[in-house]
């Protein structure tokens, strides 16, 4: 019994060690063929800031206030997007990071003039990120 969940678990990870080399190679792929009309661009959430934060020990008794920090970047331009707000504003679940990526793309629709744009993103699979519909 142990050494059936054992091959399973092992194909398991090759599955996913194959769709990984798959996915970096797709995103090559797209990165080479980037231009004006096709645009690709991966995003991120850096990890929580608390604030305030110091050296000093005095600041681990603070109250501590998260930040939070969402990062768009274009692959083959130097164009990239920082979207910065407090835990007194929201979270940092599926919605907030929806917006995000609804402004960067708005963003995107304002400054170029073409009925044939094509945008890829690439994203991380964190839920809040990528599990988003």
């Amino acid at each position: 019994m142990r050494q059936e969940k054992d091959i399973l678990i092992k194909e398991k990870y090759d599955q996913h060690q194959h769709e990984k080399i798959l996915s970096r190679a797709e995103k090559e792929s797209d990165k080479n063929n980037a231009n004006s009309n096709f645009i690709i661009a991966c995003y991120d959430l850096q990890a929580v800031l608390p604030t305030p934060r110091g050296e000093v020990s005095v600041f681990y008794y603070k109250q501590k206030f998260n930040s939070y920090n969402f990062t768009i970047s274009e692959l083959k331009s130097d164009r990239v997007e920082c979207y910065f707000w407090h835990e007194g504003l929201g979270k940092r679940g599926s919605n907030k990071i929806g917006t995000c990526v609804y402004k960067f793309l708005e963003g995107i629709s304002n400054s170029v003039n073409s009925d044939d744009l094509e945008i890829v993103l690439y994203s991380e699979n964190c839920c809040g990120q990528q599990k988003n519909r």
